[in-house]
């Protein structure tokens, strides 16, 4: 799955105010996640050096998987400002393996002044 997401640096993206990044498996053949863990890994595009690692949560709604990741603003700091500045990937980790559930680009914006 492929899903870009447009950010503010400095701004949080918590899952209380309804702004976490929402993944979900709906036509995405992803097996059965309840035993897995989840991390997001974001890092400046074209480089391999990861900025930082959030983890994510999973929930069910009408048999659809959901996995929710929030950002602090610790986290968005850290993200290059530009068009498709920072790349991620979402991973879950079952049984040992890692499995990646999608990827994508972050735009960010400067926060205003």
């Amino acid at each position: 799955m492929k899903r870009d997401f447009e950010l503010v640096q400095g701004y949080d993206y918590q899952a209380a105010d309804n702004r976490a990044l929402v993944f979900t498996g709906a036509g995405q053949n992803w097996p059965d996640l309840s035993a897995a863990t989840f991390s997001l890994k974001a890092r400046a595009s074209g480089f391999t050096k990861t900025l930082f690692t959030e983890t994510g949560t999973r929930s069910v709604v009408g048999g659809v998987q959901y996995i929710t990741v929030p950002l602090s603003a610790i986290n968005t700091n850290l993200l290059p400002s530009g068009a498709n500045a920072a790349e991620y990937d979402l991973q879950a980790t079952i049984s040992g393996r890692r499995l990646t559930l999608a990827t994508g680009f972050f735009s960010v914006r400067e926060a205003p002044t």
